[in-house]
Formats: structure tokens, sequence, C-alpha cells
């Protein structure tokens, strides 16, 4: 058992993170819950990794947040679905893969990678991604929304006024609609909230644009980078590789790894609107006759975070050894099934194991 590495500050400070502030600054000195439960979840979760990482890890954190957490939480739940890790052990050829684990077909490596989105936006989209994540998770079905512009609600603010506002706008919106436009505008103490809505028929994405901050939604091309990226990091590996991706705060989601990994669904419609071919182009980069992949499979983080962490998705490759269905049946599972030209997915056997991770409920 590692030793406490973030002690309770001895002075009573109920101030939430200041702008630019590094969360391991101001857990040095809040004494807000949240900050409690913070500091009790890195404690308890570095406290049961093996020490020479967990040291490592506390470096990192202060350096590269982003990357650093992220091995922590693949690192826990390798050893929580019942699985020892060496890290960063060197391989034949001088290769130093995150995790080597030791399953029933043979060693597999985990890479893990947390992709950096573009450094222009980065800290704003990083500010504002929990009020895009609200607007994605209510978005009305046939909708496209298009933000104009957001109030300034800090990362440790509350959202419940600004989500409740959402629901209830929402709400109201028809699926069908003859309406082309629908503007949605409210003043929030932290400022405006303007967005326009857009009805779009079977729509894949409920975001259009921000266009304050240039923003704009590349997620299948970073997910395609660092793939590439990786590749020649791995080439060379003897062993199977897994990438896991982590694609939470950065306006990725699991359709985007589909687009891909797998390839595309399509909708063809008449004059009239209605719809005469539906049908899927498998043109992704898992569709492929090649027998030895770089990479067996990626494993898609869809939500990481000290609040919660969501069950990983286990995309395999179209030649993957088929036994890593069950390898990892604590993942949900997608891979490509030719004979029907289509996605398929198995639901993880097992959802227990994120219940030791002690995350912030405040």
């Amino acid at each position: 058992m590692n030793e406490i590495w973030l002690e309770e500050p001895t002075e009573s400070d109920e101030s939430w993170a200041q702008i630019g502030e590094h969360t391991l600054d101001w857990l040095s000195r809040s004494t807000l819950p949240r900050a409690r439960q913070m500091r009790l979840f890195l404690n308890y979760n570095l406290s049961q990794l093996p020490s020479t990482f967990a040291n490592k890890l506390k470096n990192d954190l202060r350096d590269h947040w982003r990357s650093a957490f992220f091995e922590l939480i693949v690192g826990r739940i390798l050893q929580e679905i019942g699985y020892e890790f060496k890290h960063e052990v060197t391989l034949a050829g001088g290769n130093k893969p995150d995790f080597l684990i030791e399953t029933s077909i043979g060693k597999i490596v985990i890479e893990a990678t947390s992709p950096i989105i573009n450094s222009r936006v980065g800290d704003f989209y990083k500010k504002v991604n929990p009020l895009i994540k609200i607007l994605k998770d209510n978005a009305p079905e046939n909708w496209v929304i298009n933000i104009n512009n957001l109030p300034d609600i800090g990362f440790n603010d509350s959202k419940k006024p600004f989500k409740a506002f959402i629901e209830r706008e929402f709400d109201n919106i028809p699926t069908n609609s003859s309406k082309e436009e629908i503007i949605i505008t409210e003043n929030f103490p932290q400022g405006k909230l303007k967005l326009s809505l857009i009805y779009k028929f079977d729509r894949s994405n409920p975001i259009g644009f921000y266009p304050s901050i240039g923003y704009a939604e590349n997620s299948k091309y970073r997910i395609e980078h660092i793939i590439d990226e990786k590749r020649t990091q791995v080439r060379e590996v003897d062993k199977p590789v897994i990438l896991a991706i982590q694609g939470s705060n950065t306006g990725t989601d699991l359709n985007d790894f589909d687009q891909v990994l797998f390839g595309q669904t399509f909708t063809r419609m008449n004059r009239d609107m209605k719809v005469i071919e539906k049908g899927f182009n498998p043109n992704g980069l898992f569709i492929s006759d090649n027998e030895s992949p770089t990479y067996q499979g990626v494993l898609a983080f869809h939500e990481v975070g000290c609040k919660q962490v969501k069950i990983p998705t286990l995309y395999l490759h179209q030649k993957t050894n088929s036994q890593l269905k069950n390898i990892f049946d604590a993942f949900h599972i997608r891979y490509y099934e030719e004979s029907n030209n289509c996605i398929k997915e198995i639901e993880s056997q097992r959802n227990d194991y994120f219940k030791d991770f002690k995350f912030v409920t405040a």
C-alpha cells in the first residue's frame, strides 16, 4: 500500500479552482466536498497500483494530467477485471509498451493514448466540453445544434441550472417539424446562451458548429491520426496489440469510432423525402484481409473522469483472434459481420468492476 499522496489542507478554503489553475494546485488548498472526494479518489486508486508505476504517475499528473490520468484508469481497470500487468517492460526490439498482460492466449500489449485536441482551442474547449456534452446528451432527434454562444460556466462550477434549462427547452421540440430553424436564447449569470437548431432527418452528429472559437468536429480525423501515429511505435512489437484511446473531453463519441474503424451507414431518399435505400459501406481501417494487423483491436473510452468511467468498447479487427471476445468480456465488443454487412455488438458480461473506484459524487 502506497503512502497518502495528497494530504488534507490545514486551513479552510471553500473556493473553486481559478481560471488556469492546475487541478493539483486546487486540490492542495481547497476544502470543498468535491476536492476532498477527488483527493480520496486519487489517493486510493494510486495506492492500488504497483509503487513504481504509481510514483511515475504522481510526477506525470503534474506535467501531463490528461494522459497520466488515463493511464491510471486503464491500469486500475486491468486490475479490477483480473489482470496483473507490467508497465513499460522492455520487449524484444526495445519497445516499452504501457501495459503487458498475460491471458489464456498469451501475452497482450495494451498501449494507452489520450489524443490532444487543437492547441489553439484546447483550453477553451476543455472548459466548455461539459456544456457541449449536456447539449449532445439531450439533443432532440433529427435536429442539429449550432452553438452561437455559451455562458462562461467554469469547469468546477455547477452545471445544474444549465442542464435543467436545456432539458426543459429540448423536451418541447418535436422530432418531426416543418420549421427550418429554432432559436433558443437565455441569459445566465455567467453569460448568454444562444443556440440555433436546424432540422435534419437522420442526422449522425447532433452538434453543428461553434464559430466563436473556430470549432469544427474533427473527431474522426483525431482518431485516424492517433492510430497512424502509434502504428510506427508498435509495428515491431511481437505480441498482439490493443490501442486504448480516450475519447472523452474531445467531442468524440462511439459513432466516430464506428466510422473510422468499420465504415459508414448511408440513407438515400427520393424527392419526396422518403427513404428508398439504407445500407452500410465497410470502408474502415479494421476492414482488411491482412492476417497480421498492427492492432488486434481498439479499446474506445467514451467517458473518463473522477465522477465516472463508462464501460469501454473494444473494437476488433476483421482478422483478429476471435477468442478476444471471451478474454475481454468485461468490455462491450463491436466487430464487423461480413455475412450481413453490419456492425455487431456484444454487451459487457460484467459491469461491477467500477464499484471500488471511489468515484466523486459531490
